[in-house]
């Protein structure tokens, strides 16, 4: 008869508005969950729209030109940009000003539906910069989210010889 695996075991911290949690299978010490955290939190730096100094938030305040952007936002953009492409434009991180528009602010849920954002986004890799059109706003929430958990995953991977993460 086969033996069940151990429970996993679990760090928890709080990030980009909800709560994050690194499940192990007891071989995640404390320095690796906080350097985990700490990538998560780098990146909602990053990418939050609801933190003024984000690349996300001066991408949409400046709103019709080029902005400077950090490298981890411009392997983000790529993908959202990869991602609508796949979706025929279903996936839009142009849905900002839908989603506010709709009632989404702070963290707290729209009511009602989202239409899609006229125009693109253009990001140059080279030069590690952004473009949206005039009065639009960048929202890049659920793939970030997903962005950072799979980064700290793989932080966590180089960092530990643990077989059973899941972030």
């Amino acid at each position: 008869m086969a033996m069940a695996a151990p429970p996993l075991l679990d760090w928890s911290f709080p990030a980009m508005g909800t709560r994050w949690r690194i499940h192990h299978g007891g071989r995640v010490d404390g320095a690796a969950a906080q350097a985990a955290a700490d990538l998560v939190r780098a990146d909602e730096r990053r990418w939050s729209r609801f933190l003024p100094s984000s690349d996300t938030a001066r991408i949409t305040a400046g709103a019709g030109d080029e902005v400077g952007i950090a490298p981890e936002t411009a392997d983000l953009v790529d993908a959202a940009l990869g991602w609508q492409d796949a979706t025929g434009g279903r996936f839009d991180p142009l849905l900002g000003r839908a989603l506010q528009a709709a009632g989404y602010r702070d963290g707290h849920s729209a009511r009602g539906t989202a239409g899609p954002a006229a125009g693109g986004v253009l990001l140059d890799r080279k030069r590690l910069v952004a473009r949206i059109p005039a009065g639009e706003r960048l929202d890049l929430g659920g793939i970030g989210k997903s962005w950072s958990a799979r980064r700290a995953g793989a932080l966590l991977a180089r960092l530990t010889d643990d077989e059973r993460i899941v972030v």
